[in-house]
Order: C-alpha cells, then structure tokens, then sequence
C-alpha cells in the first residue's frame, strides 16, 4: 500500500514541476513578445536607420523563444524582421518575412498582423511598379473586412484599403475607406486612449488632406492637415511628411513665407540626416520650392533645383530619384539647354509611371516639346501622339471619377429621403395608434349612447372610404408621373452617355490633327497637308454623321416614332459604312473587307440600320490587333434569312462576358458599352435580332440576322 503511495505522490510531483516550467516558459514569451514589440514601435518612432539592426535581433531571440507551432506569435515576429528589411531597401528579404507573416497570421488566427504584412507587401509591390501583383492581397483585405469582429482589426483593414487606392489614384474608394475608418478610430482612441490609435486618427486626416491636394482643395487640405497635427506629437517620420504637406498647400495658395516656415521646419528635424529618410525628405522640400519658382524666379529655381538633385541622388528612395531628374530636366528646358534637358527626362521617363501617371504624361509632353526645339521631328512627333494617347486615358479616368462622385452623392441623398419617408410613417402610425386608443376610451365610457355612437361610426366609415378613394386617385396620378419622370430621366440619362461614348472619338482625332497642323505646319510637305486636310474632312464627315444619327436615335426614344422602309442596297450600304470609318481604320493599320453574298438589298429603314453598323464596325476597329483585317459581311444562313456580320481578330472574349454583354440592359460605365445598347435598341425597332460570338479561331463577330425565328 504504502509503495503505491509514494509512487503516486512522486508522479504528480514530476507533472506539478513540467507544468510550472511551461507556465514560467510561457510567461517568459509573453514578456519577450511585449517588449519586442514596444522595441519596434519605438524604433519605428524615432526612425533613426542604424537602430533598425537591432529590432531584427531582437526578433530572432523571439523566434528561439517560440514553439515551432506557435503561428500567432511567430506571426508578429516575422513581420518586425520583414518591415525593417523594407526600412533597409533589402527587398528580397522583406517580401520572405512579410509573407511568411501573412501565412502565420492565417495558421495562427492572427488577422492583425496577417493586415499589417499584406499592406507591407503592397507597398513594396507598388514602390516596385508590380501592380498587377498586389490584386490577390487586395481580394484578401475584401475577404477579411467582414470577418473582422475587433473594431482595431476593421479599423486597420480600412486602413490598408484606403492606403491602396490612394497609391492607384482611385480617390472616390479612397475618401470612402478613410471616412468609413475614421469613428471606428475615434472610438477606439477613447477606450484605449494610447499612442498607436492616436497616431493612426492622425494619419487618417492627414491622407483626407493628401486626396484634397490631388484635387486641388487648397483649403479643405489645410484644415485636414491642422487636424493631424495634434496626433504627431513623438511620431518624427509622420511630423516631417505633415511639415512637408503644409509647404505644398502654402505654395499652392501662394503663401510663401507661410510655406518658408515648414521649409525650415524640415531641415530643422533633419540637420544631423541621421533618419533613414532624411535625404529624399529634404530633396522633396527643395524640389516645392524649386517647381514654385520655375516660372517666376529662375535663379532661385535654379537654386533649389541644385539642392533638391543633390540630395535626391544621394537618398536611396527610387521615388526621389526620379522626381530630383524630372525637375533638372524642366529647369534645363527653362534654361533653353535642350540636349541636357533631354538626357535628364529620359532617364526619369521609365519608371516615373509607377509613381504618377500626371507626372509620367508631364514627362512626355516636355520631352516632345525638347526635341522639337533641338530639331528632331521624327522623336518629337512620337512623344506628342504618346502623349496625346495617354492625357485621353487621364482625362478620361478623372471623367469616369468625377461621374463616380456624383453617383456617390446622389445614391446618399437617395438613401437620405428613404430613410425621412420611413421616420414619418412611423410617425404617423404612431399617431394613428394613439387616436385609435382614444377612440376606445370613447366608445367605453359612451357605451349608453350605442346608438349615438354607430351613428358616429358610420359617418366616420363614410369619411374614411372617400378619403381612401381620393388618396388612392391622388396615388395612382403620382405614380403614373412618377413614371414618365423616370422615363423622361433614364431617357436622358442615356443620350448624354451616347454622345460622350459616339463624339469622344471623332472630336479627339480632329484635336490631333488640328494640333499637329499647329506645331508642325511649316515642317510638313504639301502632299502631307494634303494628306491632313483629307483625314481632316473624313474626321469631320464623320463626327456630322454620328450627329445626325445621334438625333436620329434619341427620335426613336420619343413617342409616335415611325420607320421610314425602303429597299436599302447592301453594297452601298457597306461602302458608306466604310468611307465613315476608313480613317479610325487606317490609324491602327486595319484592313476592312466588304463582302456581299445572294443579298442585294434589304427592306429596312436606312438610316437605322446606318448607326447599326457603323456602332458594330467602330466597336470591331476598336478591340482589333493591329495589321488585322475587319470584315463586314452579307449573305443568307441556313434558314434563307438574311444576315449581316462584323468580324474582327482581337482579345477572345469568355462566354460569361458575353452573356453579361448581351443582357445587361444598364448603362453602368464606358465598359459595359454605350454602342452595344445602341445597336440592340435600334435591332429591336427593325425587326432584326442580335447574336455575338468570340472564339480564338474565328474571332469575334457580330451577327445581325433580320426577321423573325
């Protein structure tokens, strides 16, 4: 008995001392965890670079520390290895950490740190000019922001997804993650009331400024930028960008001296350079003032201008590098030294579009006009088209934002009215309850006057059934205009899209031929005027057409719309089509092929069946390769019904695209095809119906077949 004992005594003694061991070693991480951690804010805070060496040693130590299993800790460790080799520029190595940290994060439930790494990842990728690779963090970032529970990890997701749009200039989304983002911080600044969330408000209003500067909101800018200033009290790196800021938006006021002071600031935080970013920061405050001056006091841009490449090439930032070259090469133009002005641009040219696509397309513009003072046609005419092609892109992303805005705005007002017309239904029912409580009342204490009382009921029952009937008269009338103003709307709606999607194209080629005859008239020979003054008049003939047919369509949009029939010969229908659109053609080096088979004529309404194909064949032009051939094409299919195809060689289009093509009955965007609305609204009033089909083999074609099934 007594041997069993003391057996039993001696193993529960063993298990009691492994299990205040595990406990002591637990204990022991958790501390090295909460001061690593503190380790790195702090060094992060003071951004002084040689200290960064010491927050990877001190995270090795964690890693020994760790149980190979334990995925949440290792998690935060990986991630202060890979955002100081980021710090550091050593980016193989910061890509290894930061994503050995997002896999952490998802084997160890650790959604704040996996956030953290894939919003490191995405920096980098974008410093890098890798965007297409930042898509698949983004798709998670979406994935997660509903499954965050914790108001710091929401917070910090919205973070990360504002910062993203920001960086790729999609500044609506931007302005909708930041203001989605900013009561979740001011809530948790006020239950927590630490540095790290008042840091991150402060950051918060400092990007609301930063979008306001890209939109040129001056003001609104300034106050965003007071607003953060409070929050940056011992963030160094934050406190110098904010300085920086407030010199922009000072310059752009024409405030110098205001602008002056945060000048001095800057230098004044940064005299010693020990910070690691302290050369590209001072190249940017000199790089301000040297662009303010460019064209007012070229001695002082000049000035400037020195100190900003000096200390630009000296930084190990590629951003400020490029920045530093782009500004020498308009201080050199300025300065009518062409061939230098010429070196510097090229070499800031490549990877400037990473950065800012303004700024890409600035380069190119000063470039042509470089070239062309130095004698060069041939290099200054590639650089205008280049350069014309993308301010067309720009001009029509800052379009399409600007519609996005106001799409924005009225959906809120939409949703605003909604919610006053459901408050005073409830008021109202309330209201009617309480009249109906009252009646009770009545009708208990009247109980000896029934007959009084029915005699009242009746009455009221009368009352209530003409109110009924008049307020259900007055319903019916306001829906019924209610409906002809949303018709009248939708119908609205349409033709301004048309006439920005049909005129777009025909008013920019006329700009580019007018502006080329501008810059180079006496540089072009008469048989090249000769050859302008063509394109000319068929860019003309053609922008009168897509006139005429967009009035012609919007009659079809009103009421009493009747088809004027007639037998309509295919083959000059055909050659009409591509008189209108040789030029569109000849511009990407497209053949058209007109092929006419067994069909002479078709009895339809010419000059619906005109905007029909000359949308199908514009579209084909459009989405075609280049040295391809379009070929617009009549006959007979097997039934003996008359058809008309469009085929072209482009990008094969999935068959669920085409489905969405062929029904979406919205108009949405410039994506999902003002012309292919057109043509099947148009399709539907002749008789005809529409068919499309996209394979690698055979292309993509258009089928227009006439008569019923």
């Amino acid at each position: 008995m007594f041997p069993n004992a003391r057996f039993y005594f001696v193993l529960w003694f063993c298990c009691c001392c492994l299990q205040l061991q595990a406990k002591q070693s637990n204990d022991e991480n958790k501390k090295w965890l909460d001061y690593a951690t503190r380790f790195y804010n702090r060094t992060v805070e003071r951004g002084i670079f040689k200290e960064f060496d010491s927050v990877i040693v001190v995270a090795r130590k964690g890693v020994g520390l760790t149980a190979k299993n334990d995925y949440h800790t290792l998690s935060a460790y990986s991630f202060f290895i890979g955002h100081t080799y980021k710090v550091q520029l050593k980016n193989d190595s910061a890509f290894f950490y930061l994503e050995q940290s997002a896999r952490y994060g998802i084997l160890g439930q650790n959604m704040a740190y996996e956030v953290m790494a894939r919003q490191q990842i995405n920096y980098l990728n974008r410093y890098l000019g890798r965007f297409e690779e930042t898509k698949p963090h983004v798709k998670r970032l979406h994935q997660l922001l509903p499954l965050a529970k914790d108001d710091a990890i929401k917070d910090r997701i919205l973070s990360a997804l504002s910062e993203e749009y920001l960086g790729t200039g999609d500044y609506h989304k931007a302005i909708s993650y930041i203001l989605e983002s900013l009561p979740l911080k001011e809530k948790i600044l006020a239950q927590k009331k630490d540095y790290t969330s008042k840091v991150s408000l402060g950051l918060a209003y400092a990007s609301l400024g930063n979008l306001y500067l890209q939109l040129h909101q001056n003001q609104n800018a300034l106050n965003s930028f007071k607003l953060a200033a409070p929050y940056f009290e011992r963030y160094m790196g934050a406190k110098i960008r904010l300085y920086i800021n407030f010199e922009q938006v000072y310059l752009n006021m024409h405030k110098v001296d205001s602008a002056k002071i945060y000048y001095d600031k800057v230098y004044g935080a940064m005299v010693d350079k020990k910070l690691f970013y302290a050369r590209s920061e001072l190249s940017a405050v000199n790089r301000l003032f040297a662009s303010y001056y460019l064209d007012k006091d070229i001695e002082l841009a000049k000035k400037y201008a020195t100190k900003a490449y000096q200390l630009g090439m000296e930084s190990e930032s590629k951003e400020a590098m490029l920045y530093a070259l782009n500004l020498m090469g308009n201080l050199n133009y300025e300065l009518k030294d062409y061939h230098k002005a010429v070196t510097y641009l090229e070499k800031a040219l490549p990877g400037s579009y990473s950065f800012s696509k303004d700024v890409y397309a600035s380069i190119m513009l000063k470039l042509a006009q470089s070239y062309e003072k130095l004698g060069n046609n041939g290099k200054a005419l590639k650089y205008y088209k280049d350069y014309n092609a993308l301010s067309s892109k720009i001009y029509q992303d800052k379009s399409d934002e600007q519609i996005a805005n106001i799409e924005f705005k009225y959906k809120n007002a939409e949703k605003e009215k909604q919610i006053d017309y459901l408050s005073n239904e409830r008021l109202a029912a309330n209201k009617l309850l309480k009249q109906k409580n009252q009646l009770q009342l009545v009708l208990i204490i009247a109980f000896g006057l029934a007959l009084l009382v029915i005699i009242l009921i009746y009455r009221n029952y009368r009352n209530k059934n003409k109110s009924n009937v008049l307020l259900h008269r007055s319903n019916a009338e306001l829906d019924l205009a209610n409906k002809k103003l949303a018709e009248a709307n939708q119908t609205k709606a349409r033709l301004f899209g048309i006439i920005s999607h049909d005129l777009r194209s025909p008013v920019s080629q006329l700009f580019t031929f007018l502006k080329l005859q501008q810059t180079r008239a006496g540089l072009l020979t008469e048989d090249q005027m000769a050859s302008h003054q063509k394109k000319l008049i068929q860019s003309s003939t053609a922008l009168l057409a897509t006139m005429e047919d967009l009035l012609l369509w919007s009659k079809t949009q009103m009421e009493h719309f009747e088809l004027h029939l007639s037998n309509v010969a295919v083959a000059d229908l055909f050659a009409q089509v591509a008189d209108l659109l040789q030029s569109q053609a000849d511009a990407k080096e497209i053949q058209l092929a007109l092929v006419v088979a067994r069909v002479e004529s078709i009895s339809t309404d010419a000059n619906l069946l005109l905007i029909i194909l000359r949308n199908l064949v514009q579209n084909a032009i459009n989405n075609s390769f280049e040295h391809t051939t379009v070929e617009l094409k009549a006959g007979l299919n097997e039934k003996e019904q008359v058809y008309i195809a469009v085929t072209n060689k482009g990008e094969v289009i999935p068959n669920d695209q085409l489905q969405i093509l062929m029904g979406n009955k919205q108009l949405k965007s410039k994506s999902s095809g003002y012309g292919l609305l057109i043509v099947k609204e148009l399709a539907v009033k002749i008789n005809a119906q529409l068919a499309m089909s996209s394979t690698a083999e055979h292309g993509t074609e258009m089928v227009l077949v006439f008569g019923k099934e």
